[in-house]
């Protein structure tokens, strides 16, 4: 059988909001009339665009107030002379809310981000401009690579521009540890295993795995090396979409993560780590093996861990032969349905940030001698503003994650070894993630069928019930709550 990995969409929101947070949204997204956006047609971009004299920009990553979000703007301003109401991250955790309560208002934003697991939602709600047109229409965004619009198509439809690529993880090990065994990098699932087993005997004070929990808050991706090739998501088997926590791959895997925790193997706080706590116990030198980003995280891991252990050394595993790493579905930048001017939003913001020269340097590394400056043909990143420790990585896409090209030689970026070669890495042997389409009848029961999966899986792995009987539980449950209608509707 031939699978295609896909990411589920995860609704936090109530039933209730589904009903009332985007009143005055159009229902059929995908036919505007010609009165409310005829920038969204067929003749796009074919006359000139009209020039926003402002814009509204709202995003829940990237650059900080502390670390100079105004003078980003400012600088914005300068060069495009749009006048930007900016909205950046705060501390808080309350993106979505403010958000969803923007559209209630008729005042949101013509800009924003949109996460790659919520963007089927605000899709189907018709808080989304369609940008199909306007993309195959642009020279600009043509260099995309396919592969990455495709993960964000939504029946077809284009309603976001990602943000950047979605970037991936891998899994880091202790080379010293394995110097200490006498081991040699794992290649496939036993030896994965024996290298854990001999972790825990020879470290039985330390935790030769761990992870931040079974299944939310994308532990598939992490759990790589037992879940391989099955997911407790919606995925599809010979075209057809079905529920993989029904697949007979999926009794593999939960029997692997029985099996490994109940042996020690596993971190057992996984049910209630976050990739805070994780990370922690990995920089107190206290983990064997961590699956997590690739990119500068892969110096931050290094270099956190061995201000501790100053004899640690991290090896970066190639992905066993089970499985393969995963790219996530990348976080896009949309155009609300409300704007005024979807058009000049496309042209002016969207196609400005992947330009592949001032905009994308804009966007990429932020403003010149405040968070990098030039010297011969390379860029030099500064140091933080916030934490002087720390160079400023990025304004809001990370350069190694760029989606479009430089078309200047003078912006070379020199990174750190170890970042270049866990990209290269996790770009040997990947799959891409791809979103599922939203049903109405998931939008219904999403919440429950998050928990009762989470709640599945926690409990097999733990130990207080059979693989076979708590999947026998979980389909009768999954069944009263609706499952099938969902599945039905998918496969529409």
């Amino acid at each position: 059988m031939k699978r295609k990995l896909v990411k589920t969409m995860a609704l936090g929101l109530t039933v209730a909001m589904l009903g009332s947070a985007f009143t005055g949204c159009s229902k059929k997204n995908d036919t505007p009339s010609s009165n409310e956006n005829p920038s969204t047609t067929g003749t796009a971009q074919s006359e000139e665009v009209a020039k926003p004299s402002n814009l509204k920009f709202m995003i829940n990553v990237g650059i900080s107030l502390d670390d100079g979000a105004l003078k980003w703007k400012e600088e914005f301003e300068r060069l495009t002379s749009i006048k930007l109401d900016y909205n950046g991250p705060t501390a808080t955790n309350d993106y979505y809310t403010n958000l969803d309560l923007s559209f209630s208002s008729k005042k949101s934003p013509d800009v924003f981000s949109v996460g790659g697991d919520k963007l089927p939602f605000y899709a189907a709600q018709g808080a989304l401009a369609d940008l199909t047109d306007l993309y195959k229409n642009s020279e600009v965004l043509s260099k995309i690579d396919p592969a990455l619009m495709d993960s964000v198509t939504i029946n077809g439809k284009i309603y976001g521009i990602p943000l950047e690529a979605g970037g991936g993880t891998i899994t880091y090990v202790r080379q010293d540890w394995l110097d200490e065994l006498g081991l040699e990098a794992p290649k496939n699932y036993d030896e994965f295993i024996d290298m854990l087993r001999a972790f825990k005997e020879k470290y039985p004070d330390k935790i030769p795995y761990t992870a931040p929990s079974l299944y939310e808050n994308e532990a598939v991706i992490y759990l790589r090396e037992f879940y391989q090739d099955a997911t407790p998501e919606f995925t599809q088997v010979d075209g057809k979409w079905v529920d993989g926590m029904s697949q007979e791959n999926m009794k593999a895997a939960l029997q692997r993560l029985q099996d490994a925790y109940k042996e020690g193997l596993i971190d057992q706080e996984i049910i209630t780590n976050t990739t805070a706590t994780c990370r922690d116990k990995w920089y107190a030198g206290d983990i064997g093996v961590f699956n997590y980003w690739v990119g500068t995280w892969a110096q931050n891991l290094e270099n956190r861990v061995q201000a501790n252990v100053p004899e640690a050394k991290i090896l970066q595993l190639p992905s066993i032969e089970e499985t393969k790493y995963l790219q996530r579905v990348p976080a896009v930048v949309a155009i609300s349905s409300q704007s005024k001017n979807i058009e000049g939003a496309f042209k002016y913001f969207i196609e400005y940030m992947h330009d592949g020269g001032e905009g994308q340097v804009l966007f990429q590394s932020g403003v010149e001698n405040l968070h990098w400056k030039q010297e011969g043909d390379k860029l030099i990143q500064l140091p933080k503003l916030s934490k002087p420790e720390e160079v400023a990585e990025k304004a809001f896409v990370s350069p190694f994650y760029a989606v479009t090209p430089l078309n200047t030689n003078d912006k070379n970026i020199d990174y750190d070894a170890r970042v270049n070669s866990s990209i290269d890495i996790l770009k040997a042997d990947n799959a891409q993630l791809t979103i599922t389409p939203l049903s109405k009848s998931y939008a219904k029961i999403s919440s429950d069928l998050i928990a009762l999966k989470s709640s599945t899986i926690s409990e097999i792995v733990m130990g207080k019930t059979t693989v076979e009987d708590g999947l026998a539980k979980y389909a009768q449950e999954a069944a009263n709550l609706g499952l099938d209608t969902v599945i039905g509707e998918l496969n529409q």
